[in-house]
């Protein structure tokens, strides 16, 4: 099989460490991506996630980590417009459906004694 060996921590405080972060900001994350997917607005959460590469990059670069460079700097352009794009898509996907189910009711509701079937074709009973 093409399964990676699996490397467990040998001292107590790569132990702690891996503990730290399971209960941590890695438990934590998880836990409120939960809370939201549950009780929030999902299409929003989606667009927000965007934002994580992006705020991550952006903290590499002022503590001095990472460098400032063109690429990176198209990727955070390309990361934005994404994410501006799919709000904008989400919100006319919301319009567009409630206009989609007010037309798809219209087909079928009876108009004087006939009923609608498929595509707006009068049935008579």
């Amino acid at each position: 099989m093409g399964l990676e060996t699996t490397i467990w921590p040998v001292e107590a405080t790569a132990w702690l460490a891996v503990i730290g972060l399971g209960v941590g900001p890695v438990g934590l994350a998880f836990f409120v991506w939960d809370v939201r997917v549950k009780h929030g607005d999902i299409q929003i959460l989606g667009v927000a996630s965007y934002a994580a590469p992006l705020l991550s990059t952006f903290v590499l670069v002022v503590a001095g980590i990472a460098d400032m460079t063109l690429a990176l700097l198209v990727a955070s352009v390309l990361i934005t417009f994404g994410a501006v794009l799919a709000a904008r898509a989400s919100r006319s996907k919301a319009k567009g459906m409630a206009s989609f189910l007010t037309f798809a009711k219209s087909l079928w509701v009876s108009k004087k004694g006939s009923k609608r079937t498929c595509c707006g074709a009068a049935s008579r009973s």
